[in-house]
């Protein structure tokens, strides 16, 4: 199961590819996100209005994740990637040229669906390529793409903007990330003759198996542990009566402790089965984030943000490679990777909402408590996942 073979030249190119792609449309979202404050202030919206905002990125990765499976039986994957991919550069230039709220909350909701039309299909095309060689590396370097965009992007436009304005600044990024998305299309068209007709996939054929539930559900409860820590880490550290400074230092030591965490803990499974590390990863979140509600010293805090963010965020390629490796035909690798992308962004969703009234009711303390019980909850379908694929080897031991 842990074997590495050399992966040709093409998918080399290939993969150099999607994470350019994966680095643009995460970078975009995040951009979307950062400029929401710039144009509320803009336009004098309130609070709810910049929340709508908001819930229409993450809403539309939600909607789009299952009509993408039937979507995609009309058209290639490598199309369909390009053209969310361009959706979204385009979308974040006419942001800048939105003259009215109810103009940038289409331009917004254009932008959420071409991201929820691109991650199911690159984690598939990922996925095709990484089965042929080191699944952990090729997986984690994907989700280290998305990361740093994740870091560029909403960091550098919140500088740019200070300089250009909010609308100059999302037309001028736009501009430029839609010509890049451009070159990159010209030059796959003019590979055109190699391509191979890809099998239309029948969602309606796909079984699922224990391994693909057990390792959507993992995805599912481990988004709904770690999908809001970052989020409400600084209300923690404020609660401590730290120096507000800290708050974006800490929040700059996590994004750092994730990019790590992806980077080590994706690699970690070309050498030992990836529910086991999963799970050992899920354990060490629950751990940290009661550690972290101690009023420890600020380089203890500082230090335990950066393994939290090691360990709540490094686990994204685990259950990408849990469900690749669950997928028995490669025609069901769309359709599973739609589940998991829609499941996933849903526990996104209910752990923010979840959270945040559980802090409204007990106090910020109270959600970092959360968040280890939610850990501990997660590893479960993670030890079942091993358990089965432990079954099915001696299974197939025993029948050879």
């Amino acid at each position: 199961m842990y074997y590495n073979l050399r992966i040709s030249n093409a998918d080399a190119m290939k993969l150099k590819t999607l994470y350019i792609l994966q680095f643009i449309v995460t970078g975009v979202s995040a951009g979307v996100n950062a400029l929401i404050p710039f144009i509320a202030i803009s336009l004098s919206l309130t609070l709810s209005q910049s929340g709508l905002m908001g819930s229409i990125i993450m809403g539309g990765r939600i909607v789009m994740a299952i009509p993408t499976i039937f979507i995609s039986r009309k058209l290639p994957n490598k199309y369909l990637i390009f053209c969310s991919a361009l959706i979204m550069a385009i979308g974040l230039a006419l942001l800048g040229l939105s003259s009215t709220y109810v103009f940038i909350l289409v331009v917004v909701a254009g932008v959420s669906i071409g991201a929820g039309l691109f991650q199911p299909l690159a984690k598939t095309e990922i996925a095709k390529v990484a089965l042929k060689g080191k699944k952990g590396k090729i997986i984690s370097n994907y989700s280290i793409a998305a990361q740093i965009g994740k870091l560029v992007f909403s960091s550098a436009i919140g500088f740019v903007v200070i300089y250009a304005g909010w609308r100059n600044s999302a037309v001028i990024v736009g501009t430029v990330l839609s010509l890049l998305i451009c070159v990159l299309i010209f030059r796959e068209w003019k590979k055109r003759s190699e391509i191979v007709a890809e099998s239309k996939t029948n969602a309606i054929k796909f079984k699922a198996n224990a391994g693909i539930v057990f390792s959507i559900l993992a995805s599912m409860l481990d988004s709904i542990a770690s999908s809001a820590v970052i989020i409400y880490l600084p209300f923690l550290l404020l609660s401590k009566n730290l120096n507000i400074i800290y708050v974006p230092i800490a929040n700059g030591v996590i994004i750092v402790g994730a990019i790590l965490g992806k980077f080590v803990l994706g690699r970690l499974t070309d050498k030992k089965p990836e529910s086991l590390v999963f799970v050992v990863s899920e354990i060490f979140m629950a751990v940290l984030t009661i550690v972290i509600c101690f009023n420890l010293d600020i380089y203890l805090v500082l230090l335990v943000v950066l393994l939290l963010g090691f360990v709540s965020k490094g686990t994204s390629p685990l259950t990408q490679i849990m469900v690749g490796n669950s997928v028995k035909h490669d025609d069901h690798l769309k359709t599973a990777f739609s589940l998991d992308s829609f499941f996933a962004n849903v526990g996104d969703l209910l752990g923010v909402l979840l959270f945040g009234l559980i802090g409204d009711m007990y106090g910020v303390q109270a959600i970092f408590i959360g968040f280890s019980i939610a850990a501990l909850v997660a590893a479960l379908p993670g030890v079942m996942y091993l358990v089965n694929s432990r079954k099915e080897v001696s299974l197939t031991l025993s029948r050879s």
